[in-house]
């Protein structure tokens, strides 16, 4: 009865199993067999979906319920074993496609789509670096192993879309100079690559700081040029000269002039070629400017000299004319008059010449070296620049009024050097100019005389 239970020949099945239900009458017995089942109420899977690839395999449970079911013996099929096959639950992945296995239990059935694919095993661009000129475009291109992978997809990416970017096809477009890098990742297998892209800017224009430039033989002037873009990203420039006997160009654009004349000075963009020029005029220096590495340069020879030994004369402090006689003369009451038009200097050389100043003056003597010396049997004194260069100077002496018809003079201190310089100063006593003086002891001053009553040679700088 634990199996099946009987009442006036009815039975009722209690539990699974086998009973036998008996029937007696008159001595006489009857028998039947009685077979209880647990019907299957459903079966799962532990997976609803498969993803495989080519030659992989994998286990699908089943789970009949309820648990005391009769019948538990699941049958599995494959809807095209082509592609996937199925054995007691383990499914093997045959080719690419899909495929569905279903599960049957008493009845009842489930299925597990399963798609079969080639996976990507690595990726890598057709290049690794690019360089492009900005506004450029070009295309990347992913290569994907193995070549029948069934998802090609690809997901790109630039690390600075202010240099370059690029879109979901691998199109690569340069934005502005600079450096970025492109990067390629797969949708299957995450495998990545990258491409080191270099923008470049074109040079579209070079512009010469001068235009035009006016120089005396001697001279430097360095001219600059400006390449267009700003943001160009190659800005070399070549600079030449059309005729290095006039002058010459560095390469950092510092023209020196050579000789008195005219050429053209070019600068020419490395990238695309692109030129401008300035126009230079060269006088010639007939008072050869010496640099002797000072602030300014100094003349080879006296004003009113030809030579480096002659003193060139004597000449009142503001007279542009050489001309005017002592004792009878009245100067001019700046305090200043260097390259004004009552500097003998500026106003007879014309040009950048002029008289020196003081601290110009105080320069010659302290950062030259001086020497005693004759050349050509005129006793001076021998200067020597700190670049090395020198340049010889007379002793002069000053004249000063002098027993005779008016303007005679008398040299006094010939073994010195006098040079005027342009700068003088005023008190109650008269206007007095400054005098840049060596003594034949090499020891130096500038000394204080009243501009109407002494002559003194002159030097020019510029």
């Amino acid at each position: 009865e634990s199996v099946a239970k009987v009442a006036d020949g009815k039975v009722t099945a209690v539990k699974s199993g086998y009973a036998t239900i008996t029937a007696k009458c008159g001595g006489k017995t009857a028998e039947c067999t009685v077979s209880v089942t647990v019907p299957t109420g459903s079966v799962t899977l532990d997976k609803t979906t498969l993803s495989l690839a080519v030659g992989e395999t994998a286990q699908l449970t089943a789970t009949v319920k309820p648990d005391n079911a009769t019948d538990k013996n699941v049958s599995w099929y494959s809807s095209d074993e082509s592609v996937a096959k199925v054995d007691n639950g383990n499914v093997t992945a045959a080719k690419v496609g899909k495929a569905m296995i279903t599960a049957t239990c008493g009845g009842k059935t489930v299925e597990c789509s399963v798609t079969v694919t080639v996976p990507v095993t690595g990726m890598h661009l057709d290049r690794t670096s690019l360089s492009l000129r900005k506004g450029e475009s070009t295309l990347l291109s992913a290569v994907v192993t193995p070549s029948d992978a069934s998802n090609k997809n690809i997901i790109w990416a630039s690390s600075n879309s202010n240099i370059v970017t690029v879109n979901q096809s691998g199109l690569v477009k340069a934005i502005s100079g600079g450096n970025a890098t492109i990067s390629a990742l797969t949708e299957d297998g995450g495998y990545k690559a990258q491409c080191a892209v270099t923008v470049s800017t074109n040079v579209t224009g070079v512009t010469i700081s001068k235009t035009s430039l006016s120089m005396i033989q001697g001279d430097t002037y360095t001219l600059s040029a400006s390449i267009q873009p700003n943001d160009a990203t190659n800005k070399d420039l070549i600079w030449y000269s059309d005729d290095s006997s006039i002058a010459t160009v560095t390469s950092s654009g510092m023209v020196t002039a050579v000789d008195g004349g005219n050429t053209k000075i070019t600068v020419k963009s490395s990238d695309g070629g692109y030129q401008d020029y300035c126009y230079v005029s060269v006088a010639a220096d007939f008072h050869q400017a010496v640099d002797l590495g000072l602030s300014v340069k100094w003349s080879k020879f006296n004003y009113g000299a030809s030579s480096s030994t002659e003193i060139g004369g004597y000449y009142l402090w503001g007279d542009p004319t050489g001309t005017a006689v002592i004792m009878q003369y009245s100067g001019p009451s700046q305090t200043t008059i260097c390259g004004t038009d009552y500097d003998i200097v500026h106003k007879k050389w014309g040009g950048n010449w002029r008289l020196p100043t003081k601290s110009e003056a105080s320069e010659l003597y302290n950062k030259c070296k001086w020497e005693k010396t004759t050349l050509n049997g005129i006793a001076g004194f021998k200067v020597i620049g700190p670049n090395g260069n020198s340049i010889f100077m007379p002793a002069t002496g000053y004249a000063y009024p002098a027993n005779g018809p008016i303007g005679t003079t008398k040299i006094a201190s010939t073994s010195s050097l006098c040079i005027m310089t342009g700068q003088s100063y005023s008190d109650s006593n008269g206007n007095f100019a400054y005098i840049f003086c060596i003594n034949s002891d090499l020891s130096y001053s500038l000394r204080n005389w009243n501009i109407n009553f002494a002559k003194f040679s002159v030097r020019g700088v510029r």
